[in-house]
C-alpha cells in the first residue's frame, strides 16, 4: 500500500495529471485506507469556469457526441482559450454547405445555451468548421483541450 500523501518514501508518485474519484466506504481489505473508484480524466481536460470551478470533460463530449449525435459530424474538439471563451472545432462528414445548414438549424444556439449553463452566461462559444482535426503530439485524439488553469 502506497500512501498518496507521504513524500518521505514514495514508491509511486501520482502527480501525473490524472483526476480520480474516491470510492465510498474505503478499501475492501478491511483497512481504513481511501481507495479510488475511477480515473475520470486529465487535469488538462477539464474546463475551468471564471469562478475557478471545473467542468468535467464528459459534459462536453456528451453534448456533441450523444445529445446532438449527428452523422454530419466526423470529428469534434472543444478548446478553452480563456475562462469565458470556448472554441468548438467541427470536422464535418458532409459537404461544408450542408454542415453549415445543419448548424444553423438551431444546433449552434442549443450548443451555446448548454455551454453557458455550466460555464456561465458570460462564456462565448465559437463554432468553426474545419477540414480535419489532427491528433496531438502524442498521437492521441483529444476531444477537450483547456489552455487555462485554476490558478489566479
Amino acid at each position: 500500500m502506497t500512501s498518496l500523501t507521504n513524500f518521505a518514501m514514495p514508491l509511486i508518485r501520482y502527480r501525473i495529471g490524472d483526476m480520480a474519484v474516491f470510492a465510498e466506504g474505503g478499501c475492501n481489505c478491511s483497512r481504513h485506507w481511501p481507495c479510488l473508484s475511477e480515473v475520470v480524466g486529465r487535469l488538462t481536460d477539464v474546463f475551468v469556469r471564471a469562478d475557478r470551478g471545473v467542468v468535467s470533460p464528459e459534459y462536453f463530449i456528451h453534448l456533441v457526441g450523444v445529445m446532438l449525435h449527428s452523422p454530419a459530424i466526423r470529428k469534434f474538439q472543444f478548446i478553452q482559450e480563456d475562462y469565458n471563451w470556448i472554441r468548438l472545432l467541427v470536422a464535418p462528414a458532409v459537404p461544408r454547405d450542408e454542415a453549415e445548414r445543419w448548424l444553423l438549424r438551431g444546433y449552434r444556439q442549443e450548443l451555446e445555451t448548454k455551454v453557458k449553463l455550466v460555464m456561465g452566461q458570460e462564456c462565448r462559444l465559437d463554432v468553426e468548421l474545419v477540414e480535419d482535426i489532427p491528433p496531438s503530439g502524442s498521437g492521441k485524439y483529444r476531444y477537450i483541450i483547456s489552455k487555462v488553469t485554476r490558478d489566479a
